[in-house]
C-alpha cells in the first residue's frame, strides 16, 4: 500500500485535471459500531471538498464544518493531492443511506463526485468480547483476571458460562453490569477455574454468545531456598554480603533477614542489615557471629532458610597472613633455586668458552714453537753444509800429511754443540761422521749419547713441546 501511494505521488505532478486517486466504498455495519470513509483527490488548484451524508453536508477546505458530535474529520495534504477522512464513531439507523465525496476546484469550478451506500443493521452485536489481556503469556495460580463483555445495544441480559454451564456462585467471582456491558472478575485463581468462559447476551428475541475466553493455568513452583544455604562460614575482613538463593514461580520478591528471631533493619551503621534481600555487613565485629534466617515469599507461599555466619578475629587474620607469607617465602625459594640453576649453566658456559680459548691459544703456541724449531734446524743444516764443504776442501788440499795411508781429522767443530771427524782416504776421497756432544732441551744443557751417521747430519733437537709450557686442564 505504501509503495502504491508513493507511485501515485510521483504520478500526480504529471496530471493537470481534478480526479480521484481513491474513492470511498460501500459499507454494511451493525448499529453503534464505528465506520470510516476515505476520499483521495488529485488536483493542481485549490479545492473545496464536501462530505454529504444523506441530507447532512460537511464543507471541508482545511477544517470541516459544521462540527457535530460523533463525526470526526481529518485532512492530510500532499503535493497536488489531498486525503480526506470522515469517521462516524457510532452509527445509528438515521445514518442509513448514501455517503458522497464532492471535490470542486475554486478557480475553474470543475467538480467530481463519488457516492457510496451505508447500510446500518439493527442487530445485537458485541463491541468487546472477553479474552486474556494483551501481553499476558501465562496465568499463574493465585493470580486474578478480569473478563469484559460489551454489546452495541442496551437493555440486554448478560449470562456468564463456564465449560457450557452457568457460572456458579463463588465468593471469588465478582460481577459488574451496566445496560450494555458486563464484567467478571476472578480472584485467587485455582485449578477449578480452568476452562472456557463465554458471555451470552439476550435482548428480546436476539441471543448472541461471545467466543470463548480460555483459562489455562500454568504450573507453579512454591518458593524454595537452594541447597548450600543450610551452613555457611564467612570470614569477615571488611564489608561482606550473604545472598539468599531462592527459586519459585512466581519468583519470590519479598526476602527478609533476621538474627536470633529479630528482623534486621534495612540499613545500619554498626551492625548487619537486610538490603533488598541481601544480608549486608559493613564492619567487622566478632559479636556478629551467629545464626541468620532468610524468609522468602512469592505472595502464595513462604519458606525459610538458615545460614551460620562466623566472623573471625585477629587470630584468624594473622593465620591467613602467615599462610600468605609462607606462600611468598616458598615462591622466593623456588625463584632462588631456579636462579642458581640458571647461574650455574651460565658459569659452565663461560668456563667452557675459556677452556676453548686456552686450548686454541696452546695450539697456536705449539705451532709457533714447531715453526721456530724447524727454522733453527734449517739454519743448522745450512751452517753445517757450509762448514763441511770448507773442511773437506781444506783436508783435500792438506799436503802436510802423507797421502799413502788414511788420515784422521778428529773433533772438527762444524756447528754449535756439534763436532765432526773427517777421514782422508789414500785415493783422495774424504768421509766424515757427525757427533752431537751436547744438545739444548727445555732451556737446559744436558748430556746426550753420541750419534754417528755417514754422510748425513742428525737433528739437533726432537720436535716436541717444550717442558716449561703449562697445559690447560682439558685438552682436545
Amino acid at each position: 500500500m505504501t509503495f502504491l501511494i508513493f507511485i501515485l505521488l510521483l504520478w500526480l505532478p504529471l496530471t493537470n485535471s481534478l480526479s480521484f486517486i481513491s474513492e470511498p466504498v460501500d459499507r454494511t455495519i451493525s448499529i453503534h459500531f464505528p465506520v470510516e470513509f476515505n476520499c483521495f483527490v488529485s488536483h493542481t488548484d485549490a479545492i473545496l471538498l464536501i462530505w454529504s451524508l444523506n441530507t447532512q453536508r460537511f464543507s471541508c477546505n482545511g477544517d470541516c464544518f459544521p462540527s457535530l458530535p460523533g463525526y470526526v474529520f481529518e485532512t492530510l495534504r500532499y503535493n497536488n493531492a489531498t486525503h480526506f477522512i470522515m469517521t462516524i464513531e457510532a452509527v445509528n439507523l438515521t445514518d442509513n443511506g448514501t455517503v458522497s465525496c464532492i471535490a470542486t476546484e475554486l478557480t475553474s469550478t470543475m467538480s467530481i463526485t463519488s457516492t457510496v451506500v451505508l447500510i446500518v443493521n439493527d442487530v445485537l452485536d458485541f463491541l468487546k468480547t472477553p479474552g486474556i489481556p494483551d501481553g499476558v503469556e501465562i496465568i499463574l495460580i493465585g493470580y486474578s483476571i478480569l473478563f469484559v463483555c460489551e454489546v452495541n445495544k442496551q437493555g440486554g441480559t448478560f449470562v456468564w458460562k463456564r465449560r457450557g454451564s452457568v457460572v456458579p456462585d463463588n465468593p471469588r467471582y465478582t460481577y459488574s453490569t451496566t445496560p450494555s456491558k458486563s464484567s467478571l472478575n476472578i480472584t485467587s485463581l485455582t485449578a477449578v477455574d480452568i476452562g472456557e468462559f463465554v458471555c451470552e447476551v439476550t435482548l428480546a428475541s436476539e441471543v448472541i454468545a461471545s467466543s470463548p475466553a480460555i483459562i489455562t493455568l500454568a504450573d507453579y513452583n512454591a518458593p524454595s531456598i537452594q541447597q548450600g544455604l543450610a551452613y555457611e562460614v564467612n570470614v569477615i575482613i571488611g564489608p561482606q554480603t550473604v545472598t539468599c538463593p531462592v527459586l519459585g514461580n512466581p519468583l519470590p520478591t519479598e526476602i527478609t533477614w533476621s538474627q536470633d528471631g529479630v528482623t534486621l533493619p534495612t540499613s545500619s551503621t554498626s551492625g548487619p542489615y537486610s538490603n533488598s534481600g541481601i544480608l549486608q555487613f559493613d564492619t567487622s565485629r566478632e559479636l556478629d557471629t551467629g545464626k541468620y534466617d532468610c524468609t522468602a515469599s512469592n505472595g502464595l507461599h513462604t519458606v525459610n532458610g538458615t545460614v551460620y555466619v562466623e566472623v573471625t578475629g585477629l587470630t584468624g587474620i594473622l593465620t591467613q597472613w602467615y599462610v600468605i607469607m609462607g606462600l611468598i617465602v616458598a615462591c622466593l625459594a623456588v625463584s632462588c633455586v631456579g636462579g642458581a640453576f640458571v647461574l650455574s649453566l651460565v658459569c659452565c658456559y663461560i668456563d667452557q668458552r675459556s677452556e676453548d680459548k686456552l686450548t686454541k691459544k696452546y695450539e697456536e703456541r705449539i705451532k709457533q714453537v714447531k715453526s721456530r724449531r724447524a727454522e733453527r734446524a734449517r739454519e743448522h743444516r745450512e751452517r753445517f753444509e757450509s762448514a763441511k764443504t770448507t773442511q773437506v776442501s781444506t783436508i783435500i788440499n792438506d799436503s802436510s800429511r802423507p797421502s799413502s795411508q788414511p788420515t784422521v781429522y778428529k773433533n772438527i767443530h762444524t756447528d754449535k754443540y756439534q763436532y765432526t771427524d773427517f777421514l782422508k782416504n789414500p785415493d783422495g776421497s774424504v768421509t766424515y761422521s757427525v757427533k752431537q756432544d751436547r744438545v739444548q732441551i727445555g732451556g737446559k744443557l744436558g748430556k746426550r749419547p753420541n750419534t754417528v751417521a755417514e754422510i748425513e747430519i742428525a737433528p739437533i733437537m726432537e720436535e716436541r713441546p717444550p717442558t716449561h709450557l703449562r697445559l690447560p686442564r682439558h685438552t682436545k
